[in-house]
């Protein structure tokens, strides 16, 4: 009988998972999980840490891809900013000035509280230049700064979220006294304030009334026999909404951003075109709906009745816009429309008329709005037309030429902004020239003023036709021909001395 021996090979099966684990460096506990090798992980948990921002899961030193398919266990570490270390910010009457940001988020909410202090404003230029993309800022906030978002080319949207928080002194009349603690009378119980013991004139109240405490009384008025009193108290931010504690933005806090959305609080209530100048993506407006004094409408600003049109949004698509018969342009409102090529006026409406899509008001002696987007390098204003608005050829890029009628008288401010005028012929009949007409024209070439001085007509120039900006004058090649009897008079206005050695007489014209 005969015996073999058979080696038998082992057969060895290779581990066909990876274990993916989590380091939070804090007391978070993430259970590590097992997937297949070549899949990919999704869904990873987003962390919350009181006073930080979570910044994502962290492969060694690069953010995790959760794209790439996981071939080996690994380990995943949280990483996340500390409000204090990445806001320099300073603390005034107790709340939070935010100064700048320093982290690396690319959308980001501000917090309501750093250090436990409430943030109650954006400061000048804060995020200027920064490379963010979403900011959300707590209502909290009542003041955004002059350019605090200027430059930011890749931020695209900005909105309010929370609500009012905070308290604020205020002053209230005996009857608004009295109307809040009868409609709050079952939050408000008025108990003897702890820092003020044995002071009658002073009390706090426990709870959820919206005054938190009464401070002092004016002295007592009798009117008709009635006798008034005054109460200093301090409220619940949540409940005051007077115009003293409003939302505000500075001018220009957009200028030369990428924003195209911008969500406003209930307590924006004062609005000016200068908030959103140099905002040249912006295509929407949307204003919270309880605000007591603004509405939008398809993403333009109304009054809240709807019936005054304040804003219409740079970059807005669509190439026409008709203007409802009742409502009121304000504030240069169609000016800003960079794509608008033809702006129409629904039929019966009494402030405005329309002729081949330029606005002017409806006895047509005033032109209001020339299209920005309109396609014509020359535009003939109609005779009759005796003022142009402010800021009515604002924009218009194919603009080169414009001929102004004799019987012109005046001319608004900022009439001719950022258009692509070469040169310009002011009548004699045109007696006053609002400031900066000219601003930012960097094509002009020449200017002529008709009116001299043996007619008596030299127009009264409000301020100066021209921005000046000595670092990078774009008026270096401009020259300003005026009649040869009246050069010297031109040279002594004020308003142009900064241009006093281009001009020339009128007889040295080409």
């Amino acid at each position: 009988m005969l015996f073999f021996l058979v080696g038998c090979e082992e057969n060895i099966v290779e581990d066909e998972t990876a274990i993916v684990s989590f380091d939070t460096t804090f007391e978070e506990n993430v259970q590590a999980v097992e997937i297949e090798k070549g899949d990919t992980l999704d869904n990873l948990p987003e962390l919350q840490r009181s006073g930080h921002y979570f910044l994502g899961w962290y492969l060694e030193d690069n953010l995790f891809d959760q794209t790439l398919p996981i071939e080996e266990d690994i380990v995943l570490t949280a990483r996340f900013e500390n409000y204090m270390d990445v806001y320099d910010y300073e603390l005034r009457d107790g709340q939070v000035i935010v100064l700048a940001y320093n982290g690396e988020l690319k959308e980001l909410v501000i917090p309501e509280l750093i250090d436990g202090y409430t943030v109650y404003a954006i400061a000048e230029q804060a995020f200027m230049d920064t490379d963010i993309q979403r900011i959300e800022v707590p209502v909290s906030v009542i003041y955004i700064g002059f350019d605090a978002f200027r430059n930011t080319k890749d931020l695209k949207e900005l909105s309010f979220y929370g609500t009012y928080q905070g308290e604020v002194e205020a002053t209230l009349s005996q009857d608004a006294y009295d109307e809040w603690l009868t409609d709050y009378h079952d939050v408000c119980e008025k108990e003897e304030d702890p820092e003020h013991p044995n002071d009658e004139s002073k009390w706090i109240f426990r709870g959820d009334c919206p005054i938190k405490k009464v401070t002092g009384q004016t002295e007592p008025v009798v009117v008709d026999g009635k006798e008034y009193i005054a109460y200093y108290v301090v409220m619940d931010l949540a409940y005051y909404e007077t115009l003293n504690y409003r939302n505000k933005i500075g001018f220009n806090a957009f200028y030369g951003s990428a924003i195209e959305i911008v969500h406003l609080p209930s307590r924006y209530y004062i609005y000016d075109p200068l908030h959103f100048e140099g905002a040249s993506e912006l295509k929407e407006i949307i204003i919270d709906e309880n605000n007591q004094r603004l509405s939008s409408i398809g993403g333009i600003i109304f009054n809240k009745d709807g019936d005054e049109l304040y804003y219409y949004p740079t970059a807005k698509l669509g190439s026409s816009y008709t203007v409802d018969a009742g409502v009121e342009l304000r504030f240069s409102a169609l000016a800003y429309a960079k794509h608008l090529e033809m702006i129409e006026v629904e039929e019966g409406h009494t402030l405005y008329t329309s002729i081949d899509g330029v606005l002017y008001n409806a006895e047509m002696d005033t032109i209001i709005t020339y299209p920005s987007g309109k396609i014509a390098s020359g535009f003939e204003i109609p005779e009759g037309v005796e003022t142009i608005g402010p800021k009515a050829f604002y924009g218009a890029t194919f603009l080169e030429h414009i001929v102004l009628p004799y019987g012109l008288i005046t001319i608004r401010e900022l009439a001719f902004e950022s258009t692509s005028l070469t040169s310009l012929r002011i009548p004699d009949s045109v007696k006053f020239i609002g400031g900066y007409i000219f601003k930012d024209v960097e094509t002009l070439q020449d200017i002529v003023f008709e009116g001299s001085v043996s007619n008596d007509n030299i127009p009264t120039l409000l301020s100066s036709p021209f921005y000046i900006n000595f670092e990078d004058s774009i008026y270096e090649n401009v020259k300003i021909f005026v009649p040869d009897d009246s050069i010297d008079e031109y040279k002594l206005l004020g308003e142009l001395r900064h241009m006093r050695d281009k001009i020339f007489p009128l007889s040295q014209r080409e």
